[in-house]
């Protein structure tokens, strides 16, 4: 994970970090039929998922997921990928 994700998700209330937290985990077991998942525009492995009005950026490599980005959308959450 990421340095930014982790310190962002220390800026997040605890329900917040939870729900996030409980995304990622589903993204990384492969549960991902219930996640608004989309593949993003001009990148071959990188998709985002939206929970309410933030984001989880993430990066898929044949059998890694790497975590990208997490905020709130509107927050340079696709900045610098």
């Amino acid at each position: 994970m990421a340095d930014s994700v982790e310190k962002f998700l220390r800026t997040l209330s605890v329900r917040e970090r939870a729900r996030i937290l409980a995304v990622m985990r589903s993204i990384q077991s492969g549960d991902t039929a219930r996640l608004h998942i989309k593949k993003l525009r001009g990148h071959t492995a990188l998709f985002r998922v939206r929970i309410g009005n933030m984001r989880i950026v993430f990066a898929k490599e044949k059998d890694t997921i790497r975590f990208l980005s997490v905020g709130r959308k509107g927050d340079d959450t696709y900045k610098n990928l």
